[in-house]
């Protein structure tokens, strides 16, 4: 540690000296990516726009030129991320890397072991009963092993903080441990943002116990009563996977301005012990204002023990102004898709199949609910002016409808609640679905439009407020306007051939010849892209849905690009393989036969 720390050759051993040192705008601090550290690393940093403080690695190990630690684009942790060639730290006892009144910082490219061998509940460990727990905090903080936690305190405002490109991986799903967290003061009256401009991007986080990736507030106050978004603004979450995950995959709290875009859940709520009462969510926007989820994948949600929620996606209470689009959320053991109280949220063109929904809120695919425990000025009470159009409903589990809904806090109100345009595919292989459960206290204004396959007149079933009612007298009721019904189609369309790409200045125009269904007929197309030629065709790489065979793409970066298109009909069936396509940086043509 006496050496300069200034080269390669003149590193320090240790992160001893890390702590006196005044990092400022284009300073780095970079560590060996073939070492190891077997201690925690804490640093204060101010950067500036453009030019950030850079936390991260140097690499030795490939002549210099770094062909083993090249970063891809988003999604980038499903081509042997966990391998790449990174700094490794390992700490066991609080946070491993901790960033604090900082701003314009970037942590990047790090490998971090939360190595607690604790369980998140130890006081409970050996105990079965849930009642035992009734007197245990709902989440210890201050012995949580974080990997990478962020935090800002009234005094020092953060700007542009980024956490990218990092692997956090703990010792399991019970662990006490949590992957990445970002963090701000605030206070009852604050007018502005304690923190403006967070990334959290293309990170792989792992085998830990209460989250993957979050953001939150922290209140100087005992009983916060202010604007539950105002602690952090312009936060984007992309490109992320959490896997195994004892409680919360990706969530998003106490923010405005959020963007959720290509992120992974795959397996959390995978918690087993006593003593946890979060209700897990894949991907879960709390208290939050102004907020796009996209193009992201939420599968495997378990219950985490707590019997609750277990779903895709959750608009959870205190949220407004949510779009939910072009999202897959399939084989979890809840809903799909989840609103509680909500003010001014949009659920459209996703894709929703083979959820269970076994849990608290209701058997639908997609399922909304009144659930709010936040008072005063700023509590946003029922549900009010939600859209569900355009989705694919695939009901393929026992007992499961496309539409629930469930009273549970007093006196709020449900109003401009909308279901239309939406596919409901009811597969024969399944018994007892039907198409919605309205219960007692709900109230949707509008089913209009809906289109039933697998289902006819004398199929259909609807409860409302503990009735049973078939088609006609659904129909005198005033409901389901202009819906119709179909035969199941379970056939695929055929391959999209003569793809033919051409890029011209900023644009990719790509065209294709016409695709055939003789069934329930061509619904849309499925626009793929990536910056690799072997990529999987999945929502993570969904681009567009065009109906008709063109599509201009206007991506990032200057390439090369890969494309693939394939036929979607409207039961949900895709054509299958679909042969990549290159649009190359120099501005060539490709045509694929």
């Amino acid at each position: 540690d006496s050496a300069s720390g200034n080269a390669p050759d003149h590193a320090w051993r240790t992160f001893a000296n890390v702590q006196g040192l005044s990092l400022k705008a284009g300073d780095a601090l970079l560590l060996d990516a073939s070492g190891t550290w077997n201690e925690p690393l804490s640093i204060t940093a101010h950067g500036a726009d453009g030019r950030p403080v850079v936390i991260g690695g140097y690499c030795t190990c490939c002549d210099g030129d770094g062909s083993c630690c090249t970063t891809r684009s988003a999604p980038g942790w499903d081509d042997g991320f966990a391998r790449r060639c990174r700094p490794r730290i390992v700490w066991g006892e609080g946070t491993v890397v901790s960033v604090i009144d900082s701003s314009w910082v970037t942590v990047r490219g790090l490998d971090l072991h939360c190595a607690t061998d604790q369980t998140m509940y130890p006081e409970l460990d050996g105990v079965d009963d849930p009642a035992a727990a009734r007197d245990i905090a709902r989440h210890p903080k201050e012995r949580v092993n974080y990997g990478v936690f962020v935090h800002n305190t009234l005094g020092s405002p953060g700007r542009g903080l980024t956490v990218e490109d990092v692997y956090v991986h703990g010792n399991g799903a019970d662990q006490n441990s949590e992957g990445i967290l970002v963090t701000a003061e605030t206070t009852d009256d604050a007018t502005e943002p304690t923190t403006i401009g967070i990334r959290i991007a293309n990170n792989l986080v792992e085998n830990v116990g209460w989250r993957g990736i979050g953001t939150g507030m922290q209140s100087i106050a005992p009983k916060f009563a202010g604007i539950p978004w105002q602690a952090l603004r312009d936060v984007v979450i992309e490109g992320n996977a959490a896997r195994l995950i004892g409680l919360q995959g990706i969530c998003a709290f106490n923010a405005h301005s959020v963007v959720m875009r290509r992120n992974l859940v795959d397996r959390a709520g995978w918690y087993r012990g006593v003593g946890a009462t979060w209700g897990p969510a894949g991907l879960w926007p709390w208290s939050c204002a102004d907020v796009l989820i996209e193009y992201n994948e939420v599968t495997g949600m378990f219950d985490g023990n707590t019997g609750a929620d277990a779903t895709g996606i959750d608009i959870d209470w205190n949220s407004r102004d949510v779009i939910v689009r072009h999202n897959h959320c399939y084989a979890n053991m809840g809903c799909g898709i989840v609103t509680m109280a909500c003010l001014r949220g949009t659920i459209e063109r996703n894709r929703i199949d083979a959820n269970l929904a076994k849990v608290n809120i209701g058997p639908g695919q997609i399922a909304l609910c009144d659930y709010q425990t936040a008072t005063g000025p700023h509590g946003i009470p029922g549900v009010t002016d939600v859209a569900i159009r355009d989705n694919l409903i695939i009901l393929d589990r026992d007992n499961s409808t496309a539409l629930s809904t469930v009273h549970i806090s007093e006196g709020p109100e449900w109003k401009e609640v909308r279901f239309t345009d939406n596919r409901v595919v009811l597969f024969d292989h399944a018994r007892g679905q039907y198409a919605y459960d309205i219960q007692d206290h709900t109230r949707v204004e509008e089913f209009a439009r809906n289109r039933f396959y697998g289902c006819d007149e004398a199929g259909f079933r609807a409860e409302h407020v503990g009735e049973s009612f078939g088609w006609s007298d659904w129909r005198d009721r005033g409901h389901d306007a202009e819906s119709s019904f179909a035969p199941l189609d379970d056939t695929s369309p055929s391959r999209v051939r003569d793809v033919t790409v051409k890029r011209t200045g900023a644009g990719v125009t790509l065209s294709w010849t016409p695709a055939s269904d003789t069934r329930s007929g061509v619904h849309h197309y499925n626009v793929y892209r990536s910056d690799r030629p072997d990529f999987a065709l999945r929502y993570l790489t969904l681009v567009a849905q065009p109906t008709e065979c063109r599509f201009v793409d206007t991506p990032a970066g200057d390439g090369p690009f890969w494309y693939a298109v394939e036929a979607e009909d409207a039961c949900g069936n895709r054509s299958g393989y679909a042969a990549r396509v290159a649009a190359p940086g120099s501005g060539a043509a490709g045509v694929n036969p």
